[in-house]
């Protein structure tokens, strides 16, 4: 009996001893698995080096906010233009005939335009000094003023429309020229993010490409022009032009992964719940990977894309990843990383079509003294005003733009860096932007001979 006893309490041990074990093993498997980083240090991401400017006066944002609550109701004549019409403003020569069979269209275009009055206070609104007084921490609300602009710009591209079929060319470039003012104002905004700064990039991309289409028309208005002959690219005139927009993202990012875990805590949601989100949320892993492409981002958006390096590769899951699933916060972060990397082609897009457009009203001018286009490019430079260091490089190439005097062509390599000599004509090709051509290419109008 005695020695059956000692067995049982040698079993006994044992399994008193495995059962530590075990709950060792999964006691460690739960602290591994809950375990979060250390909080990074994103100092030079949150920090603000710039002041609020609180108490500045009323804002353009403020201003944009204030038309757009005067105006009518959005019209379905936005959509319709371009679709029952003719291209408005095709990249070569207007189809004045076959916007004759339009009557209809232009017949209800005037009287919307009618009701348009407030727009008459654009001018006052983007003379204004600052762009936004307040600095918007939530996704609920990130692009203040942005839907009024955007109806703004329908409405000045409308007008200047309406004043090209006229004939009132200059009138037309005046419109044009606002609209252009009302992005380079939208995307100024040094507390703007994203949301707010891609409709000013496509809002001053579409105000250049109607520019050129207006000038197969005619000059311009005098002041227009030489605006456009001293216009350097916005990346140029504001260096943290994609800065500052990458940075207030990072803290909306951020400040998302606090509201997740503060709703649960606050929401009155069990402890198991809670834990779940930490764990699979990993507020300080994910804060630091999206710091990581953060910084990549702000340090390419400061080179052309002829000199970035590729962008930053995303982490690979590790064994205990797939066993134990805790990387769902930067799994999340990797759903945003194609938008953050296609602002940096929409702003680059921008900057070669500010640069092509100085260009092809600084061939215009040679041509209108001269009575004839240069043999290349570098002798336009006397005709760049303000600062021309940069403004016959191809971003995409590091190298002067392509220009083709018999073909009246003025070319980039885009974003292949391939050269393919601008072979599609853009009067037969269907696009929607002319960075859908192999190379994106800009028709010089003909030229007129100053007397």
């Amino acid at each position: 009996q005695s020695t059956s006893r000692a067995t049982r309490n040698r079993r006994g041990r044992k399994l008193l001893f495995a059962l530590g074990v075990l709950l060792l093993l999964v006691g460690g498997t739960i602290a591994v698995w809950v375990q979060d980083e250390p909080p990074p240090d994103d100092r030079d991401l949150t920090d603000r080096q710039v002041p609020f400017e609180e108490g500045t006066g009323p804002t353009v944002v403020e201003g944009l906010m204030e038309l757009g609550a005067q105006l009518p109701e959005e019209s379905d004549l936005f959509y319709s233009i371009g679709v029952d019409t003719p291209h408005p403003w095709p990249p070569h020569e207007f189809d004045r005939t076959a916007w004759q069979e339009a009557a209809a269209v232009q017949k209800v275009m005037k009287s919307f335009l009618e009701q348009v009055e407030p727009l008459s206070a654009i001018d006052s609104v983007l003379a204004r000094g600052s762009t936004s007084s307040n600095w918007l921490m939530s996704y609920s609300d990130s692009s203040p003023g942005v839907h009024e602009a955007r109806t703004i710009a329908k409405i000045l591209q409308l007008r200047a429309l309406e004043r090209r079929l006229d004939g009132d060319t200059e009138a037309a470039s005046r419109d044009l020229a606002r609209l252009l003012t009302l992005g380079e104002a939208l995307g100024s905004d040094h507390r703007a993010t994203l949301v707010q700064l891609l409709p000013a990039v496509a809002i001053q991309r579409g105000a250049l490409d109607h520019l050129v289409s207006l000038r197969f028309d005619g000059p311009l208005a005098p002041e227009v022009e030489a605006r456009l002959l001293g216009r350097a690219a916005q990346v140029e005139r504001n260096r943290d032009f994609l800065v500052w927009p990458f940075r207030n993202e990072y803290v909306l990012f951020s400040n998302a992964l606090d509201m997740v875990l503060e709703a649960s805590a606050n929401d009155g949601a069990s402890i198991f719940q809670q834990a779940y989100n930490r764990v699979f949320l990993k507020p300080n892993r994910t804060r630091r990977i999206a710091a990581e492409h953060f910084r990549s981002l702000i340090e390419r958006s400061a080179l052309p894309p002829s000199a970035r390096p590729e962008a930053l590769e995303t982490e690979e899951m590790s064994a205990l990843d797939a066993i134990l699933p805790s990387r769902l916060g930067g799994s999340i972060f990797e759903l945003l990383l194609p938008t953050l990397e296609s602002s940096l082609v929409k702003v680059d897009r921008l900057t070669v079509t500010e640069r092509a457009v100085r260009l092809t009203f600084a061939l215009a001018a040679f041509e209108r003294e001269t009575g004839a286009l240069p043999e290349n490019l570098l002798e336009v430079s006397e005709f760049l005003t303000g600062e021309s260091n940069s403004a016959l490089i191809d971003p995409y190439s590091g190298k002067l733009f392509r220009y083709d005097r018999e073909r009246r062509l003025l070319w980039s390599v885009g974003e292949d860096g391939l050269d393919q000599q601008a072979v599609e004509d853009l009067r037969t090709t269907e696009i929607d932007t002319r960075f859908d051509l192999a190379d994106p290419t800009w028709i010089l109008p003909p030229g007129n001979r100053r007397e």
